[in-house]
């Protein structure tokens, strides 16, 4: 079984997010962990290529190029640990290897796997952790890595998967805009070791580009404290984010306004998406911006569509997702009206209690006002 799997991480593989050149590094080293790591190189038979200023030479010894003048020209040790997927080597100190990798090269489970793959190599030749932050950012908040008590890599950004987060969801704005209605969602979550942070979202119907907005606001009135900014799209078969400098929301325990790169750079960025993926899970106004996203069909009955009946039951179709909306007539194909679902929530706000209904998955209710019963 993979280390890790695509969809538990592709955020910490998206350049926008974390940088297209992460950082990745092994803590601690020495002059003869250098060595190793070469002869590694070598003896895993992986293309290389030692530059020296403008010089291509052959490949050094660690103690050649770790102790050369000080006024020698800059080295840079390029590494291909499989064909297309290049990492570099930056020989600057003995106390630590470090080196950056492309993660435009790494997309989809197979990049997943190549790093996880290096990453190990590199590790179980040292018996040290190797570790990767975002491009520029702090080594306090490395975002996974190899574990050598686990012999494997993992998720070392613990906010990520399975954290005690609650989100408390805030007040709704809905303003008329030119192209439609815009909304904006706030809302507040507490970590597990109760941290505090606030959050707002939204997104205008009918606007150009089809993208929603994020704010999330930690340490007010606090050092490092500060609101990141992001733009959300639809991203393959969900969503993704994008770091922005244009400001969207002031939230309650936001501090100033970062710009993409500043945010970036941030040490407590991995904490911030983990975060802004829990309150897309758990925030319904999130799922139904989601669903505005995505664009996702429905099917309505005749009935239903003309609002001469209430919706008493919602099914989410396994084989091809699309939701279903029916009345107390029975559904007839003939007649059913096909549109956007966010359109059916305009009309029945009561649908976002039901909008994480998984594939294959329905609730029913006895009337308009009645709760929902069902799911999976």
């Amino acid at each position: 079984m993979a280390d890790l799997q695509w969809g538990e991480v592709k955020c910490f593989f998206d350049p926008e997010l974390m940088g297209a050149l992460p950082d990745v590094y092994v803590p601690g080293t020495s002059e003869e962990d250098w060595q190793r790591v070469l002869d590694l190189i070598e003896a895993r038979g992986w293309q290389w290529e030692f530059r020296q200023g403008e010089m291509t030479l052959p490949l050094p010894s660690a103690a050649e190029v770790l102790f050369r003048p000080l006024d020698a020209e800059l080295v840079e040790l390029k590494v291909w640990p499989v064909p297309g997927v290049l990492a570099i080597f930056r020989l600057m100190a003995a106390e630590e290897i470090d080196f950056d990798i492309d993660l435009r090269e790494l997309q989809g489970q197979a990049g997943v796997d190549t790093l996880c793959g290096f990453l190990t190599d590199i590790g179980r030749e040292l018996g040290k952790p190797v570790l990767m932050t975002p491009e520029g950012g702090s080594q306090a908040h490395p975002v996974l890595g190899f574990d050598p008590a686990h012999d494997r890599v993992v998720l070392l950004a613990d906010y990520l998967a399975g954290v005690d987060v609650q989100v408390l969801e805030g007040a709704l704005v809905e303003v008329p805009a030119d192209t439609g209605m815009d909304r904006r969602a706030f809302g507040e979550f507490v970590g597990p070791r109760g941290e505090l942070a606030s959050y707002a979202f939204g997104w205008t119907t009918g606007s150009d580009p089809h993208a929603a907005r994020l704010s999330v606001g930690i340490g007010a009135g606090n050092p490092g404290g500060g609101t990141f900014h992001a733009v959300i799209f639809h991203h393959e078969d969900g969503h993704a984010f994008s770091l922005t400098s244009d400001p969207f929301e002031r939230v309650p325990e936001g501090g100033p306004d970062l710009t993409a790169d500043e945010a970036r750079a941030h040490e407590d960025l991995p904490f911030i998406w983990a975060v802004a993926d829990e309150v897309m899970r758990r925030d319904r106004r999130a799922w139904w911006m989601r669903h505005w996203l995505l664009r996702t069909m429905c099917v309505q009955t005749l009935e239903v569509f003309e609002r001469r009946e209430p919706i008493l039951l919602v099914q989410h179709d396994a084989d091809d997702g699309m939701w279903q909306l029916v009345g107390a007539s029975d559904a007839d194909a003939g007649t059913g009206k096909a549109g956007h679902l966010h359109h059916a929530i305009d009309e029945d706000r009561t649908l976002v209690d039901v909008l994480d209904l998984p594939p294959g998955g329905s609730v029913t209710r006895t009337g308009a006002g009645s709760p929902w019963t069902g799911g999976a």
